[in-house]
């Protein structure tokens, strides 16, 4: 063979090999992305199931204080408080008597103060 063809020869088998390392890195990459993706798809569903569970707990709950609060008003009794969080706008409320009462905030819950 001569000198051209041996030169030759040695390129395509060195661009041969060169191609093919590219492509298995490709293709190693793209395994490491699927797997990274179903692991993240995986972990979003988890916690989207731990929400909507929560939801409907939480539901539920608030569905019984509701029911139990309408049922005190109705009967004339006075209702328990609700439970949750009083909204973040509301300063001061009325009590039974008519009078303003104070809400006092802390650690960003806010609580009916004397």
């Amino acid at each position: 063979m001569s000198r051209a063809g041996r030169w030759v020869t040695e390129l395509v088998l060195v661009f041969v090999g060169v191609y093919a390392a590219f492509w298995l890195s490709n293709y190693q990459q793209d395994r490491q992305d699927a797997q990274r993706r179903d692991q993240i798809l995986a972990s979003l569903e988890e916690q989207l199931r731990e929400g909507i569970d929560s939801g409907r707990i939480n539901r539920a709950r608030q569905e019984r204080e509701a029911a139990e609060f309408r049922r005190a008003v109705d009967a004339g009794e006075m209702p328990p408080p609700l439970q949750g969080r009083v909204p973040r706008d509301i300063c001061a409320i009325r009590d039974a008597t008519g009078q303003f009462t104070d809400i006092d905030s802390q650690d960003g819950d806010y609580k009916i103060g004397d």
